[in-house]
């Protein structure tokens, strides 16, 4: 093979290895004759198999081994080295040589060639790990994202699931465990190779062929555990040859039967439900919206669709956080669209929030005690609201936007009243019934805000902005919206487009409120029916734990009945399951209901929240993580784990977290 040259089916695997992980040590650091700094890394686990297959392309001069990955200073993670001032070369060196030395990396590798056509094996830091063993062999072992229950059903019928990051056609063999859960999935030994078989098309695509070959091992019950693993993502982990050969010895300690028949059903069941739309009405809704965000360019996942629908049916008011340009506006008025509400017919209000709004007058409006008239605001919500009244058949939405530019309590106040009231009970007060009004029948007393009328509030956090109270917290879910990369987006685009081909937008709208109303569970009733005994075992300790730090934070009864009320509105798809696991589920409504009364300073919460040396490190001594690994056969709380973390990072910069 040609040093400068490739076919274009191996430029594409080299493609497909820079979306993996690797991890190594550093060998060299040297300084340049042009005053660059360069490290030399010795890869400490399986290099990719295209990187093998070839690895006679790579020039061997450029580095101190054929299996070095190397890379110049300036690429180094941002974080550890912003302002770049050096007094010396020599200090420069010393600095990183300090930083790097003695530590594991996991990189991304990249592929690069010179101008002579050369190939050269570098790589992008994506975290510094300390304390593990850095003369240990390391394996990528991949983590299945569904409930143990769930993924068993699987392994049972031979179904395809989803190992992301974990491709047969870059990766060196199948994988000899999964993790899901608390358990890992192990190939027994001697079983030989074939008992996991990739998709023929789409390579993190896996089944099982022989269950009889896999057993199942609770390795959190091991000791020193976390000593021995390595979390990269939550679908990527690293782990040692000695705990992976301690975990190979230990005898099957739980078993899951095998049903023959059951597993044929179950397997056809999972095999339709990878494919199916959904031909229940909300579901078809849900795709429509789908398919409506991806069309107009915003990234969103569908879970994250679900979970804003349902925070919809559950509560009054949703507010959208995140950073500016995430879309949330435009989710808002996507949703509205699907709807069938607009600003022309009266069915959309549009509010943008002023820094200037200080009491509810200036959003409603006031009664004149001088000439008896009621003069309602210039935002037109009270008309809008009387419309919404006067036409009982359709949707009416309210969008607030960035409606904490002001103090949400004061301007607010009589909505975050009515929201804790049932549905029969919501009366907006525009004033006395007593007083004398010339206009009352134009404008009444009190206005019904009824099971047609939902309100989304946008809120951008910095600065400029205003802190939520806890009394309102608790009477709404906030919904911080991820801003997904570009290939990321990409990608999903690519994948979503001929599956929603067939999905007809218009077709998929609400048509009115009867029908809204129908998906919608009655809230309040029975909300603990909602619960499975393990789950509020876990709310207990969670609630106890959080009032240890935080006395009138934790769970409140009105809380709770929001979390109840939440999981039962999240849709089901044809088979009665929830279009989202279970596991999942949990892991939402509580990062949206809990995690935004977690503030305090780097003092209060230090022991609560846990601590990172810096941006990319590993969270220690954090009780709320050792809670969610007792608790991780009800979920993974990949959500929580990674609101926790952004919790600890703002204590590292600020001294505090909002």
């Amino acid at each position: 093979m040609s040093t400068n040259s490739i076919s274009r089916e191996e430029y594409k695997l080299l493609e497909k290895c820079k979306n993996q992980f690797l991890i190594g040590a550093v060998t060299n650091i040297i300084a340049t004759s042009s005053g660059a700094i360069r490290y030399y890394l010795d890869t400490r686990c399986y290099d990719l198999a295209p990187v093998q297959e070839m690895s006679d392309i790579f020039d061997d001069a450029s580095t101190y081994s054929g299996d070095d990955y190397h890379q110049v200073w300036s690429s180094l993670i941002d974080y550890y080295d912003p302002q770049n001032d050096y007094n010396s070369l020599d200090e420069h060196y010393d600095t990183i040589n300090d930083f790097l030395n003695d530590k594991l990396i996991v990189y991304i590798p990249e592929f690069n060639k010179n101008k002579d056509g050369k190939w050269f094996k570098n790589l992008s830091i994506y975290k510094v790990i300390d304390n593990m063993p850095l003369d240990a062999w390391y394996y990528n072992i991949p983590r299945v994202q569904m409930e143990p229950s769930l993924f068993e059903d699987r392994l049972r019928s031979g179904a395809y699931f989803e190992l992301v990051d974990y491709d047969s056609d870059i990766m060196v063999d199948e994988p000899n465990i999964v993790l899901c859960g608390s358990y890992a999935y192990l190939i027994a030994q001697g079983a030989g190779r074939g008992v996991f078989e990739s998709y023929p098309t789409k390579k993190d695509r896996w089944k099982c062929n022989k269950i009889e070959a896999i057993k199942k091992v609770n390795y959190t019950e091991i000791e020193g555990f976390n000593n021995h693993m390595i979390r990269v993502t939550d679908s990527t982990y690293f782990m040692d040859d000695e705990f992976r050969n301690k975990l190979c010895l230990i005898e099957k300690n739980e078993s899951f039967e095998i049903d023959k028949k059951k597993a044929v059903i179950v397997s056809n069941e999972l095999e339709e439900k990878d494919e199916v739309i959904g031909d229940n009405e909300e579901v078809k809704f849900l795709r429509g919206l789908q398919k409506l965000t991806i069309n107009n360019g915003l990234q969103y996942e569908f879970e994250d669709l679900v979970n804003f629908h349902t925070s919809l049916k559950t509560n009054p008011l949703t507010i959208l956080a995140g950073m500016s340009g995430t879309g949330k506006t435009q989710l808002a008025y996507n949703y509205a669209k699907m709807l069938g509400l607009s600003e022309e017919n009266n069915t959309l209000l549009f509010m943008p929030v002023s820094p200037a709004y200080t009491e509810p007058s200036d959003v409603l409006g006031y009664l004149n005690s001088m000439n008896g008239l009621y003069t309602p605001a210039e935002t037109g919500l009270v008309k809008f609201l009387l419309h919404a009244n006067e036409d009982k058949e359709h949707m009416h939405l309210v969008i607030f936007d960035e409606m904490n530019l002001s103090q949400v309590e004061y301007w607010f106040s009589p909505f975050i009243s009515i929201l804790e009231k049932d549905l029969d009970e919501r009366y907006l007060k525009l004033y006395d019934e007593d007083a004398h009004c010339i206009n009352s029948k134009v404008f009444p007393s009190e206005i019904k805000i009824g099971e047609n009328i939902i309100f989304i509030g946008t809120v951008n956090i910095d600065e400029t902005t205003k802190d939520f109270s806890n009394r309102l917290l608790d009477r709404t879910f906030v919904i911080n919206l991820k801003k997904v990369s570009f290939s990321e987006f990409f990608d999903t685009y690519k994948k979503t487009q001929t599956k929603l081909e067939s999905i007809d937008v218009n077709a998929s709208k609400c048509k009115d409120v009867s029908q809204f109303m129908g998906w919608t569970r009655n809230h309040n009733i029975n909300y603990m029916d909602a619960f499975k005994n393990e789950e509020i075992l876990f709310l207990d300790e969670l609630d106890i734990l959080i009032r240890k730090y935080i006395p009138d934070g934790g769970i409140s009864y009105r809380v709770l009945r929001n979390i109840g009320n939440y999981i039962r509105n999240v849709p089901n798809d044809t088979d009665e399951t929830l279009v989202i696991t279970r596991g999942k589920v949990l892991d939402t409504v509580l990062n949206q209901t809990i995690m935004p009364k977690i503030r305090g300073t780097e003092s209060q919460l230090r022991e609560l929240i846990g601590f990172s040396s810096s941006i990319g490190a590993e969270l220690e001594s954090s009780e709320l993580t050792d809670l969610l690994d007792k608790h991780s056969d009800i979920s993974e709380f990949s959500e929580l784990r990674r609101t926790i973390n952004k919790k600890a990072e703002e204590m590292r910069i600020n001294g505090y977290t909002n």
